[in-house]
């Protein structure tokens, strides 16, 4: 009579074991199904990153990049493009967010809207990365496009002024420059950046050269200063 509950036991475990070696093998074909599909991988990207596991939603990100590139189709490749890039520029790595914004604007068929936008994206990655030159090209290419969109005008602006004084800084260190002889000047829309930045810099630009320049006279903001350009009426003005 004892052995008959051991023997159940036993068959018992065995159930169990088989069990779970038959979950296993369904768990792992299911992968395997699923290894080469592109919206596997970016709904888990998605979930991954609204989780704030950047490392782990990059990596399911890339997975479906590459199957796609393996020829497996995917409506979806330029948003998983820009979540890549969003997902860098969370972890501080704009030079990646670039790579994957510039792949975004080379996919086929996308509207001009979101070419826009896109472009003003990858300029602002191009300008958290340093790259300055970058950053103005592609603000540029938004400017033309549509002068009203988000906050591009003024971007451009902090773009250009911050070239003008890079330069002046890398003259000074090359070379042996009079500091009270530094000149600023531009045409059209670059006049009325230089006519604002000798304005905000004083001590920087001695003199400036402005060429159909506008809204000289104003009340504007320029990298975080409050610049009041309006011609201040003689004392004896009552």
């Amino acid at each position: 009579g004892a052995g008959r509950p051991r023997h159940e036991k036993h068959t018992a475990g065995v159930d169990l074991a088989e069990m779970f070696g038959e979950l296993k093998q369904d768990l792992e074909a299911d992968v395997a199904s699923s290894d080469e599909d592109p919206e596997t991988h970016y709904n888990l990207g998605i979930a991954f990153r609204e989780m704030g596991l950047l490392d782990e939603a990059i990596g399911e990100l890339q997975k479906a990049c590459q199957s796609f590139d393996r020829g497996h189709p995917f409506a979806q490749i330029m948003q998983t493009y820009t979540w890549l890039a969003q997902c860098f520029l969370e972890k501080g790595v704009p030079e990646a967010a670039v790579r994957w914004y510039d792949k975004a604007l080379k996919v086929p068929g996308i509207d001009g809207e979101t070419r826009v936008a896109l472009h003003y994206e990858l300029a602002a990655a191009y300008e958290t990365a340093g790259d300055k030159p970058s950053a103005l090209h592609h603000f540029m290419d938004v400017y033309g496009a549509n002068i009203d969109y988000r906050d591009v005008a003024e971007r451009m602006t902090t773009v250009r002024v911050s070239l003008a004084l890079d330069a002046v800084h890398n003259l000074k260190t090359r070379y042996t420059i009079d500091p009270t002889k530094i000149c600023i000047a531009g045409f059209s829309a670059g006049a009325q950046t230089a006519a604002w930045t000798i304005r905000a810099y004083p001590e920087v630009f001695s003199a400036g050269i402005f060429i159909g320049a506008g809204w000289f006279y104003d009340i504007y903001e320029l990298d975080g200063k409050i610049i009041d350009t309006r011609p201040q009426p003689p004392n004896w003005i009552g």
